[in-house]
């Protein structure tokens, strides 16, 4: 199941690397910089950059282990869900009169 999630995280990363390579998306840090150049818009720009830095080294991995935690948790629940409804249809006995 686990291919599963990294699947869906390289999907999600190729997608998310596309959009941000847009010119437009590109460019408007430096513009938005560029428009009022003060020492906490320089502090708010170098912000952007380590995050970007640490979001193309850590990315994927965070990625791929959230997703691998949405899978486990869909299985959980859906198996949970089934064995309820089985057990409510009668197909799993259920004695819990005998309990004393």
């Amino acid at each position: 199941m686990i291919w599963v999630a990294q699947w869906l995280a390289k999907m999600t990363w190729g997608l998310m690397l596309r959009f941000m390579r847009l010119p437009r998306i590109k460019a408007f840090p430096r513009q938005w910089l560029e428009k009022k150049n003060t020492p906490k818009r320089r502090a708010a720009y170098e912000n952007h950059l380590r995050q970007n830095r640490f979001a193309r080294k850590h990315g994927l991995r965070i990625l791929t282990w959230m997703y691998t935690f949405l899978v486990f948790s869909l299985f959980a629940t859906v198996a949970y869900t089934s064995a309820l409804a089985l057990a409510r249809s009668g197909v799993i006995p259920t004695n819990l009169s005998a309990r004393g």
